[in-house]
């Protein structure tokens, strides 16, 4: 992940890829030595979403907001099952939302607003059975808002 962004502000200086365990890096949150948490908010950061982030298979959110980060959103996001929250929300992401979000059976919070996402909202939503809040505002989507995330408490 660290090798796609690039960090202009120096928060990610002390993430060094000789270190055993990411665990002791500024802005991760562990629990029992494992990644549960990224939270990189307004820092600046550039650069693209690394695919490899789908090996912290234990992460549950990451929080990525009110950067610079272009490009697509990985489809390997879809395989980190522990997801809980995401929020990529001020970004400069493109390209379609990526359907594999939509085995992310644990995900509650979907934030991806204010990017330039496209494409209509994947029919794999659906199966979202514990997502409560989602909000995909100020994109370039198309197409109508899907019957079933009218149910969804809080969407924008």
């Amino acid at each position: 992940m660290r090798q796609q962004l690039i960090d202009n502000s120096g928060v990610l200086n002390d993430w060094k890829d000789n270190q055993l365990s990411p665990c002791y890096w500024d802005h991760v949150t562990c629990q029992d030595n494992k990644v549960t948490m990224i939270s990189l908010s307004s820092f600046g950061l550039t650069g693209t979403l690394s695919p490899s982030i789908a090996k912290l298979t234990t992460l549950q959110q990451l929080i990525l907001d009110g950067n610079n980060i272009t490009g697509a959103i990985p489809q390997e996001f879809g395989n980190l099952s522990s997801l809980t929250t995401i929020n990529l929300q001020k970004n400069n992401l493109n390209g379609l939302i990526p359907d594999t979000l939509g085995r992310l059976l644990k995900l509650e919070i979907l934030d991806l607003s204010q990017n330039h996402l496209s494409g209509s909202i994947p029919s794999s939503f659906l199966n979202l059975p514990s997502l409560n809040n989602i909000n995909l505002a100020y994109n370039n989507l198309s197409g109508e808002i899907p019957r079933y995330l009218l149910r969804v408490a809080h969407y924008k």
